[in-house]
């Protein structure tokens, strides 16, 4: 494809119908291919942008290069629909305003996409506290994750029907067959209902929704993405239906209204720090079979107890505490449950991160077929003061098991014959105060 250098200029569109409240006071920019006209500051309230160009870079150098000044500092109203893109970083045909292009744009309220445009990248409107409104293109067909987060007034995003890959309904946008749902207005309120068909809530699809307070999810349900109820801080009630099979990573991060969870039946996989920051939650109920503890409950201060059916084929629960049906590994410990713990004798694994961040621990007793302590099992624990442990033999343990654990107040009471064996140890040497019992 011969590219011709040559600006291309188009006469503006009435934009009347988009902008009914556009200040006279406008400005219009002519691209030519490599040019950057936001090297210096535009103080108008409309911006108006024709022409062509090709650096896929060019709306991330929104700052001048001689100051601070941001360049689009007083722009509210950025018009792009008759913008020619030519990205030579993409293969022909693809149309991409990449990553991050529009951060810190702090005065922009709406946003009109060129007409030629396949693709938005992630983190588009990073720090976008005013946004209101966007218009996307009819040529759209990828939205990358976590396109629209951080853009906490944003209220309006419009799409025209004949768009071939994506649809809205309320202002919430979705696929065109309302199968996957991506993004919800930061300002919605209330009860949220998603429509019956959904099978994917993708990644920071609720992100910063604070004021929704309950949402019915659907029984065709499969997977809750990445962010995707990210500080949802009112959200009080969500019952995940037993067809979810994968929750991703920060999924219900701070959402602290929350009382209860269900982790349900056909789960397969949780990521990262799930109910991180919950602090409200105080019962989780499990009836998944297989649970990896990656940080899902840090933060959690009043959670008080796991609840695991008897008839669950591979975890159980005693007394709230979360184990494997044999009770051989400790999966995790509800961070609200009390200061002393006891470990059941037939304990050979403290799994990882079964203790993470329980700052209301102080002391703790592990058992003598006790074998190893996964990563990050006691990390954060940092009012711990006394662990006992009958172990002749020091378990296995790794650097991170005992992270922000107080090493120099924390005493380690260990078996007499085995005292010299536990101070030369690499990891359980690190303690400070090793005594005999």
């Amino acid at each position: 494809m011969k590219l011709n250098n040559k600006v291309i200029l188009i006469l503006l569109a009435s934009m009347t119908t988009i902008f009914p409240l556009m200040s006279k006071d406008k400005v219009q920019v002519k691209l030519s291919m490599g040019a950057n006209p936001f090297s210096h500051s535009y103080k108008v309230d409309s911006l108006v942008v024709t022409g062509e160009y090709m650096e896929s870079d060019l709306f991330y150098k929104m700052k001048t290069y001689d100051s601070e000044e941001e360049a689009l500092l007083q722009v509210k109203y950025l018009d792009m629909s008759n913008l020619l893109i030519i990205n030579e970083n993409y293969d022909i045909g693809e149309y991409v305003i990449d990553n991050y292009a529009f951060r810190d744009c702090r005065t922009l309220r709406h946003i009109v996409f060129p007409k030629n445009l396949t693709t938005i990248g992630s983190h588009l409107f990073e720090e976008c506290p005013n946004l209101h409104t966007i218009v996307l293109p009819d040529s759209l067909r990828d939205i990358r994750p976590m396109a629209l987060v951080n853009c906490p007034t944003l209220q309006n995003v419009s799409i025209s029907p004949s768009n071939k890959f994506y649809s809205t309904h309320n202002n919430s946008l979705f696929d065109k067959n309302k199968n996957r749902l991506f993004f919800v207005p930061p300002v919605s309120t209330g009860d949220y209902t998603l429509p019956s068909q959904i099978s994917y809530v993708e990644d920071a699809a609720f992100y910063g929704c604070n004021k929704i307070k309950t949402v019915k999810m659907s029984s065709t349900l499969k997977s809750i993405g990445d962010f995707a109820f990210y500080r949802c801080s009112a959200l009080s009630l969500v019952d995940i239906p037993t067809t979810v099979e994968r929750i991703g990573s920060f999924a219900f991060f701070k959402c602290v209204s929350l009382k209860t969870i269900r982790m349900p039946k056909n789960l397969k996989t949780a990521g990262k720090f799930v109910f991180s920051g919950c602090e409200g939650l105080e019962t989780v109920r499990i009836e998944t079979e297989q649970l990896r503890n990656d940080y899902l409950f840090a933060g959690c201060y009043k959670l008080m107890s796991f609840d695991v059916n008897e008839d669950n084929f591979s975890l159980s629960a005693k007394e709230g505490v979360l184990f494997d049906k044999k009770k051989k590994v400790l999966i995790a410990y509800p961070n609200a449950k009390g200061s002393i713990y006891e470990v059941p004798m037939s304990v050979e694994r403290i799994g990882g991160c079964s203790f993470y961040d329980c700052i209301g621990l102080k002391n703790i007793v592990l058992p003598s077929q006790l074998k190893m302590i996964e990563r990050a099992a006691f990390s954060n624990c940092k009012n711990l003061e006394v662990i006992k442990i009958s172990a002749v033999i020091p378990p296995s343990v790794q650097e991170s098991s005992f992270a922000m654990v107080n090493k120099k107040k924390c005493v380690l009471y260990v078996p007499n014959n085995s005292l010299k064996t536990y101070r030369d140890h690499p990891i359980w040497g690190t303690f400070d105060n090793i005594v005999g019992f």
